[in-house]
């Protein structure tokens, strides 16, 4: 396209996608230090300390963008609830077989938090409100 209608190219954020970290004085800069610790920058680094903190940054952002997907997984949920209620008794069991395929698909995910990105059945556990034994016995090893 050109003329006036032509789309311009927005520029490249220079500021890191977690925006969590604003001083009272304006958005974050690079002499406030990392963004998730805020200890001191070390030389080339332009947002974190170091590559735990960047782990920890890339996690709160996935984090964010999973939160939506849940909420809408639910309204799915909840709207193929109202239309199986509304006389649709031969659906009734394919239903009942997402719960299973929910329980599969858990385990998957412990497993891909445990051995991808290392987290531990304590950290599991604390996330889910339940022990660490009890998170092992549910999600570990059949």
């Amino acid at each position: 396209m050109s003329g006036r209608h032509a789309r311009t190219r927005a520029k490249p954020d220079t500021q890191p996608a977690d925006n969590t970290s604003l001083s009272p004085a304006g958005p974050w800069h690079p002499a406030l230090g990392c963004v998730i610790c805020h200890q001191p920058l070390p030389a080339r680094h332009r947002f974190y300390c170091g590559e735990k903190c960047a782990r920890a940054a890339r996690r709160r952002n996935r984090r964010t963008g999973t939160d939506d997907y849940i909420r809408f997984i639910r309204r799915c949920l909840k709207a193929l609830a109202e239309r199986v209620g509304d006389c649709d008794l031969e659906n009734l069991a394919n239903m009942i077989s997402l719960s299973a395929d929910l329980d599969e698909l858990t385990a998957r995910a412990v497993w891909l938090l445990r051995k991808k990105h290392g987290y531990s059945w304590t950290d599991v556990g604390r996330a889910l409100g339940v022990s660490r034994q009890a998170a092992r016995q549910r999600w570990g090893r059949p």
